[in-house]
């Protein structure tokens, strides 16, 4: 009915309460017709029985029924009656007379509404005795006792004709019915008609103007309201027509200003093309201007340092030797600010790599400990760190990058903490699941809400009166922030002013391939007693034990009860700046009073040479520093509980020379390349004191004329110098195919990737960062002292060739590096970490069929191999070389995937265990 038009909703409206009251109507009189029919026929038979039965009386009485049978028969002529009986007291029939006539059959619908039947009604035939008096004086009442029944008159009644009449009485009015709605329904229509007309040319005519016929017009002929509506129709019709010419004429304005606009955009586009041309030289020529500037800055440095670390190596007064160390901490530190500036340029051109490699977390928290402890011994201020024994020992990050971020936040909270201590947490994430928590807490002076809000921002430190106080370039919190979020994780912090600060960063727990084994542990779980004033201190320390199967008992004071201390094989004092070092001398007298087996070890912030000798002397055994790597903690205790004797790390004068002469490095000669004398001078001095015969050469030019006329064994080359720089230098010694092959080192202030792979391209068989020492070229010769007199394809020769199906060889790596087990150790690591990087990039160009991208990422594996002693792969990647060169695209196929496979071994490989098995043999 919701979609019904108007018109039939009015003729609904319109039939629906007439036809119901006339059918209501109909239907009442209807059944009261036929209800007076059916009740005629009962009154007309009982008015006849009624009469029969005083007649009958005399023809029962004498026996003469003719009389009687005449009378009857002319009453059983009525249609209605089909018979009469006369019957007598002794129940006999004495007259009957039938109706003989039948009823003719009806139709179908008469005998669907009516059914004949015949009604039987009765009445006794009473004698009465009528006695006679005078009709003056009327007739005499009957004594009722007096009568008596003689008979009874039977009369059945057809229903026939009454149905008959009932039927015609239904058919009129059904008729009429018919009639009353035939009317109804032509007055409906004649009304809706009068209605719908008008809205429906209302409807057809918003059509027209929804369809933008505007011109459209109603002639107002509708009644009333309608009228009104047809009148507002043409109205609005019109407005419509004004506004639509009115909004053509605008958008013709408009049109033309956005025409006009478009030209000025694909002006200003042009401009900013050229614009962001202009911006891309700029950040380009920033890159080069950091680069230049970080080479011109760093040599003058380098110079400082080396002269410095020259210096402090000579005999000094103790005045002079305060200058050198304030010299060589102002020249470290304006490094930092440089390392900082370049750090952030290439994190926002987006050239700072995240390395992934098996990360040791204690490793990297042991040697955030020993950089920072020394400030922290300075300051005397406690410096902690808790290992939760649930963390992950090794997981899949950069480990570079890891230390350098909790270096920054470890020294923050020690440069802005005057006393107290900093704690440092390391444990899984509770709020995300397979993230690691690195928590540091300080008692410094805190942050406020404003300072709080600047704290990350680039070159900005809380307050400008802190910059003054504290130092910093404002860098360190930034270039945290960008470098763990490039790692996967987060950073945050909670302060409250003067009561101090806690940041935290998150890691991904990533698992590695190779995890490491659990720490070492005791096997007899020995009892030991930890006496720690300090909760934050004891915490960490008992984890720390516990971790390593001791039985351990913690107090945080030395007031015991003496009868406790025989249960206990292991006495630790962890000693703070603030511990009375009286009442630690009264305890372990009563120690070794009660128990004289008992083995008693300090673990100091202290780390003055009085104070541990004043230790020695109350009785203690060992003593080590707070700050001491776990492993040598661990090797403590055991030497301890083992009663066996541990050579503590040798502490080096500083007044005497650390530059023995190398008695192999007499045959070698060195040529260093550097425009700047300083630096020559420096490289000079430093190689002269290894026991090498240097030359220098102050250009590029000078240079190549030196290596034609003599053979170098080393050179080690600046990149950055006029005229003729490192790069086109490197170059063309390549091309004039000296024998034998000299190794030339990069040495650089550039920390750029890029530089490094150019540099690699034009030759050079490794790059080093400067500033030049001692450690740094006594690395770089150790690690290439055994490729003399070697041509480019041919492969370091160590006394001990391994099998070149062999994955890795412990002994020639030691072999390689000149039996310097740490160098060997970490050059093979550094290999390891960047072969997944190298691999993708040789996959990469292979899939890409660009052979010379190819050739120059194999030439660099195959480089980078005959440091290392991965035979098996070295083969693979020479044989790849030469596939390249003859395009030979089958053999390459299986080449690469032999890489791969070969690669995938590498990294699988636990190389710690096997330098520990070969070292084993060898003892």
């Amino acid at each position: 009915m919701k979609d019904w038009s108007i018109r039939k909703q009015i003729i609904l409206m319109a039939m629906l309460p007439a036809l119901f009251t006339s059918c209501v109507l109909i239907a009442y009189f209807t059944y009261s017709q036929l209800q007076q029919i059916s009740d005629n026929l009962n009154s007309q038979a009982l008015s006849i029985v009624s009469q029969i039965a005083p007649t009958a009386e005399y023809a029962i009485f004498s026996g003469n029924t003719k009389e009687l049978e005449y009378n009857l028969q002319q009453v059983i002529n009525n249609q209605d009656i089909t018979r009469i009986n006369i019957i007598n007291k002794s129940g006999e029939t004495i007259l009957s007379l039938r109706d003989d006539n039948e009823n003719a059959p009806e139709n179908n619908i008469y005998n669907l509404f009516f059914t004949d039947i015949e009604l039987t009604f009765r009445q006794d035939i009473v004698s009465r005795n009528l006695p006679l008096a005078d009709y003056d004086n009327g007739l005499m009442p009957v004594d009722e006792k007096d009568s008596q029944v003689i008979g009874t008159v039977e009369l059945q009644v057809s229903n026939h004709y009454s149905n008959k009449k009932k039927a015609v009485t239904l058919t009129k009015s059904s008729l009429i019915t018919l009639g009353i709605m035939i009317l109804i329904a032509m007055i409906a229509l004649r009304v809706s008609r009068r209605i719908s007309r008008p809205i429906q040319k209302l409807t057809e005519a918003v059509k027209k103007i929804a369809a933008g016929h505007l011109e459209t017009k109603l002639d107002i002929d509708a009644p009333a309201e309608l009228g009104i509506l047809e009148k507002y129709v043409n109205q609005m019709a019109q407005e419509l027509k004004i506004n639509q010419e009115d909004l053509e004429a605008r958008i013709d304005e408009y049109t033309d200003e956005l025409q006009q606009t478009l030209e000025e955009l694909e002006i200003r586009n042009a401009q900013l093309d050229i614009t962001k041309s202009d911006a891309l030289q700029a950040s380009s020529a920033k890159s080069e201007f950091l680069a230049n500037m970080s080479h011109e800055i760093r040599t003058p440095l380098s110079g400082i340092l080396g002269f410095t670390e020259l210096l402090e190596a000579s005999e000094l007064s103790e005045t002079q030797r305060d200058y050198i160390n304030i010299i060589s901490d102002s020249s470290r530190n304006l490094l930092s600010i440089i390392e900082e500036i370049l750090d952030i340029s290439k994190i926002e051109s987006g050239k700072l790599d995240i390395v992934t490699s098996d990360c040791d977390l204690i490793e990297v928290m042991d040697n955030v400990i020993s950089i920072l402890s020394p400030v922290s011994t300075n300051k005397n201020i406690e410096l902690i760190y808790n290992f939760d024994n649930d963390t992950p020992l090794v997981v899949l990050a950069d480990a570079f990058r890891l230390q350098q971020i909790l270096t920054n936040l470890i020294g923050n909270a020690i440069k802005f903490t005057q006393e107290g201590y900093i704690y440092i947490v390391v444990e899984p994430d509770p709020d995300q699941q397979d993230y690691i928590r690195f928590s540091i807490t300080d008692t410094g002076i805190g942050l406020s809400d404003s300072e709080q809000s600047k704290l990350f921002s680039a070159f900005t430190q809380a307050d400008y009166s802190i910059t003054r106080k504290f130092g910093g370039t404002g860098l360190g919190l930034t270039i945290s922030r960008k470098l763990i979020h490039l790692m996967g994780g987060d950073i945050g912090f909670n302060s409250q002013l003067e009561k101090g600060s806690t940041f935290w960063i998150t890691l991904p727990d990533k698992p590695s391939p190779n995890p490491k084994a659990a720490e070492p542990g005791f096997d007899n779980r020995p009892a030991a007693l930890l006496f720690d004033s300090l909760p934050q201190s004891q915490a960490a320390l008992q984890s720390m034990l516990r971790s390593w199967g001791l039985a351990i008992h913690c107090s945080a004071t030395t007031d015991i009860d003496p009868a406790d201390l025989q249960a206990h094989e292991l006495f630790i004092f962890a000693i703070t700046y603030h511990d009375d070092l009286s009442r630690i001398k009264r305890l372990v007298q009563i120690i070794k009073a009660e128990t004289p087996s008992a083995k008693i070890i300090s673990i100091s912030s202290i780390t003055d040479s009085a104070f541990l000798t004043e230790l020695k002397q109350a009785g203690i055994d060992e003593t080590i520093s707070r700050h001491a790597k776990r492993k040598h903690i661990y090797s403590l205790i055991d030497s301890t509980l083992s009663d066996v004797i541990v050579p503590q790390p040798t502490v080096i004068d500083s007044s005497t020379s650390s530059l023995d002469i190398d008695p192999d490095a007499t045959d070698l000669h060195v040529l260093v390349v550097d425009d700047n004398h300083i630096n020559l001078k420096l490289a000079s001095i430093l190689l002269n004191n290894k026991g090498f015969n240097t030359s220098t050469a102050s250009s590029g030019e000078q240079a190549i004329s030196m290596v034609e006329q003599q053979d170098f064994d080393f050179i080690l080359m600046d990149l950055n110098m006029p005229d003729m720089d490192g790069y086109e230098t490197t170059r063309i010694i390549r091309q004039r195919n000296n024998e034998p092959r000299p190794t030339i080192i990069a040495l650089t202030a550039n920390l750029l990737s890029h530089e490094k792979d150019k540099a690699l391209d034009a030759g050079m068989d490794a790059v080093q960062i400067k500033p030049i020492n001692e450690e740094l070229l006594q690395s770089l010769l150790s690690q290439h002292r055994n490729i003399k007199n070697r041509t480019d394809d041919e492969v370091p020769a160590p006394d001990t060739v391994a099998d070149d199906t062999t994955v890795f060889s412990a002994e020639q790596a030691i072999q390689l590096s000149s039996n310097n087990i740490e160098l060997a150790k970490n050059m093979t690591k550094m290999f390891i970490a960047g072969l997944a990087e190298q691999c993708q990039a040789i996959n990469t160009s292979y899939e890409n069929r660009q052979l010379p991208e190819l050739k120059r990422e194999v030439h660099k594996l195959n480089g980078a191999t005959r440091y290392c002693a991965v035979p098996a792969l070295r083969k693979l990647v020479i044989a790849c070389e030469a596939a390249i060169e003859k395009t030979d695209l089958d053999r390459l196929d299986s080449l690469v995937l032999q890489i791969q496979h070969q690669v995938d071994t590498l990294l699988a490989t636990d190389i710690d265990s096997l330098f520990d098995e070969y070292l084993t043999q060898v003892s």
